[in-house]
């Protein structure tokens, strides 16, 4: 049954190859990295597949050399999932760290350990991915199940390469250019807006994304962007200080009043809301504060 359920899934995958045989291996290769034993690495894939004293090279061909779209092997998924949400589509985004041991991995950097203690910083040797999961509300069904996330997108984002003591200054100018314009909130920003047209091309077009982002996804970068029925939503440090647009006259474009987080908190002249949401197994009232 589940077997079935999943072959019919990957045989949504035959238009982003141009070759029926193609298609097959993908399939084939990719039930091998799920159910081989061991690292999950093609040669584990090959050996699921019984094919180990054969020839690997159309299996390694098939990564390195023949043409297809990554994101259309999400197509399935988003066909078949997306139905279930009755007004909104949810997708969350965040960064995570891959870790690499050869150092000489082009797009490898030092980042951030995320599971370090916060009285200690620790650094991994590793490749930087942003991914997207789409939040099935799967307790619409049964009334018991929590959502589960669904991955959409994961793409690479490395880091500009920080140019040496030697470097001249038109070198500098395009480093510092480069560090605007290829950075972690621009790619987010990308994801979201290609996402709106894969679920617009899905037959989705009535439906509104939500956008779910870490704080580190609060900044200028993604608030100024206009996306078109999509709502960004992402948490914010408590002493970030906050505008509202200008009203009135002039060219400002921010209100010269600003607030926090913390202080809407502890603002009493600003009342309480409440909203009913399903967490932990069943629904749940939380409170909040709206600002406006």
């Amino acid at each position: 049954m589940l077997l079935a359920k999943l072959l019919s899934l990957l045989e949504g995958w035959a238009p982003a190859f141009r070759q029926h045989r193609t298609h097959s291996r993908a399939i084939g290769l990719a039930l091998g990295l799920l159910c081989g034993l061991g690292r999950r690495t093609i040669t584990r894939a090959i050996c699921f597949n019984n094919r180990q004293h054969q020839d690997w090279g159309a299996d390694y061909k098939l990564f390195n050399r023949s043409r297809w779209n990554a994101c259309a092997l999400f197509g399935p998924v988003i066909r078949a999932i997306a139905q279930y949400c009755p007004k909104h589509i949810v997708i969350g985004l965040d960064d995570t760290g891959i870790k690499r041991s050869g150092k000489k991995v082009k797009t490898a950097r030092w980042l951030r350990d995320p599971l370090s203690p916060p009285f200690h910083v620790n650094l991994i040797w590793g490749q930087r991915f942003l991914q997207a999961s789409l939040l099935t509300p799967l307790y619409r069904l049964d009334g018991e199940s929590s959502p589960r996330g669904l991955p959409l997108r994961f793409e690479e984002v490395a880091a500009v390469r920080k140019p040496g003591k030697k470097a001249t200054q038109e070198q500098q100018a395009a480093y510092r250019q480069a560090k605007k314009t290829r950075n972690l909130s621009t790619a987010f920003v990308a994801m979201v807006r290609e996402l709106r047209q894969c679920f617009d091309r899905d037959g989705f077009q009535q439906k509104s994304v939500i956008a779910v982002g870490d704080g580190s996804f609060c900044n200028k970068t993604t608030f100024r962007q206009g996306f078109e029925r999509t709502i960004l939503i992402t948490r914010a440090r408590k002493d970030l200080r906050l505008c509202m647009p200008h009203q009135g006259q002039g060219r400002r474009y921010y209100s010269k009043e600003t607030f926090t987080p913390e202080k809407v908190y502890q603002n009493p002249t600003i009342t309480w809301k409440e909203a009913k949401i399903f967490h932990g197994g069943k629904y749940r009232r939380v409170r909040y504060k709206e600002v406006c």
